[in-house]
């Protein structure tokens, strides 16, 4: 990142050994290369992420994974209230979603998605390498037809070490540790 108009990042102790975060990174602009620049077209890159947490307290270790291990074993959960990335025209935004992490460090959940210019993107993916091209044009393809005007909602799943966009495999879920 070479500048943006702001960065802001909250965190709050809740009750019940709750956690609230917030970060938002506001009209960033850096040199992005591969995927992210394709996807951006030279434009500024905003992302928000607003998330309660449960089990606060237990996310402690020697190091992250063994911070992440604990507090999913105590069954952490993340409850997503915004999670938006805006990278030029294309849109990523949910505003609904629960996450864990699974024993094998894997990602676990859903997300309802509404996705802007989700073809677009999904298709410099495949171009980059960040998902199987051919699951990249099966994912355009099922976006485009749920398509309500230039957005389409959908479900993005993490389950069984995998990540679904509807009913198309992604690929892997992804590791947090």
């Amino acid at each position: 990142m070479t500048a943006a108009a702001g960065l802001h990042l909250h965190s709050r102790a809740g009750p019940g050994d709750q956690g609230a975060i917030f970060i938002e990174l506001d009209q960033a602009s850096a040199r992005l290369s591969g995927l992210m620049g394709r996807i951006a077209g030279g434009r500024p890159v905003n992302f928000t992420a607003d998330a309660l947490y449960s089990h606060a307290g237990e996310f402690s270790g020697p190091d992250w994974p063994g911070a992440a291990r604990a507090w999913s074993a105590a069954g952490g959960e993340i409850t997503v209230r915004r999670l938006r990335l805006a990278a030029g025209e294309a849109v990523f935004d949910s505003r609904a979603g629960s996450l864990s992490v699974g024993a094998d460090g894997r990602l676990r959940g859903s997300l309802s998605v509404s996705l802007r210019q989700g073809p677009r993107a999904l298709t410099s993916m495949g171009e980059s390498g960040g998902i199987a091209p051919e699951a990249a044009r099966e994912a355009a393809s099922v976006v485009g037809v749920n398509a309500a005007g230039p957005i389409a909602t959908m479900s993005l799943d993490f389950q069984a070490g995998r990540t679904t966009l509807g009913p198309v495999a992604l690929g892997s879920a992804p590791r947090i540790y």
